[in-house]
């Protein structure tokens, strides 16, 4: 109830192992202690078929923490960042910000208005929680 690996090819020759649920999910759970993957790359691929599958959800009670020497984030539709409190971007050395046209809106805005509205002045007016 398995595949031959010595019959897929020659990519299969580096599995050392391979689980495939055809059906279901697959759950790793550690209650009293850490799960840890150590290898020279790892991928993690969701491949949904329409607009609401093919995520990749991380969550934490507490911090989600990233560390590397570069992190490159792109996305082809939206990227957005969301706190009920405080947002800081710091570019100790230099910090870059671009865009064909930038808009923003602060405290102020919300009681006293800009001269052009904006969607971004309007979220902020309504306490835009934001979301996904």
């Amino acid at each position: 109830a398995g595949y031959d690996l010595e019959k897929e090819g020659k990519e299969a020759k580096n599995i050392g192992i391979y689980l495939d649920a055809k059906n279901g999910d697959i759950v790793i759970r550690a209650p009293s202690g850490r799960i840890r993957m150590e290898a020279i790359d790892i991928d993690i691929t969701a491949t949904g078929s329409d607009n609401k599958k093919g995520n990749v959800s991380i969550s934490a009670n507490e911090k989600v923490i990233i560390k590397a020497q570069t992190i490159d984030i792109s996305s082809k539709v939206a990227s957005k960042f969301f706190s009920e409190k405080t947002v800081e971007v710091v570019g100790n050395g230099v910090l870059n910000i671009y865009g064909g046209m930038i808009d923003a809106a602060d405290g102020a805005t919300n009681i006293n208005g800009s001269k052009i509205k904006s969607q971004n002045e309007e979220n902020h007016r309504k306490g835009y929680a934001g979301g996904g």
